[in-house]
């Protein structure tokens, strides 16, 4: 697959032949019967509602959420409310544009996997990207999320670099 914008050669495409309208409900696909699958959905739901108090529920009270990479929102993000506000915040600075048109999970006796095609604006910018995100559940909630993107270098040069702690 070759990126327009980069002329960057991808040599495997998760989605390929897959629409990528960021409009409307995201095509997901997987192993959607693990429970652990149905919690990750029923957290993003309740965010996507604007429903913290039941987002909350599905979070280890010492959640742990890793982005990786050098863009804005990368870091190390430590408890139920930074992991909500993250999500929040790219909310914000998307003005609700971000959005999923494809999702793949992937499940083991201890990781769920998502694989994800997103979308977003900023202003007249558009970018399309993937990420990979694992998930470790203890107890039933989300204890770790390790978040990596398929193409660092275009989500920070879009959202902007993080600056020195």
């Amino acid at each position: 697959m070759n990126d327009e914008t980069t002329g960057a050669t991808y040599a495997t495409d998760v989605f390929a032949g897959l629409s990528d309208v960021a409009d409307g409900k995201p095509r997901v696909e997987g192993a959607l019967d693990d429970q652990r699958v149905q919690a990750v959905l029923a957290y993003q739901g309740a965010m996507a509602r604007g429903d913290r108090a039941c987002a909350k529920t599905i979070l280890a009270p010492d959640v742990v959420y890793v982005v990786s990479g050098r863009g804005a929102f990368a870091g190390i993000y430590r408890g139920p409310e930074a992991v909500m506000d993250y999500l929040g915040t790219l909310m914000e600075q998307t003005a609700g544009t971000y959005a999923i048109s494809q999702m793949r999970w992937f499940t083991t006796k201890e990781h769920v996997t998502l694989i994800t095609r997103n979308h977003a604006r900023l202003g007249e910018r558009e970018l399309n990207w993937d990420e990979v995100i694992v998930f470790r559940f203890v107890a039933g909630k989300k204890k770790r999320i390790d978040l990596f993107s398929g193409a660092p270098d275009l989500v920070a040069a879009f959202f902007g670099v993080k600056g020195p702690d």
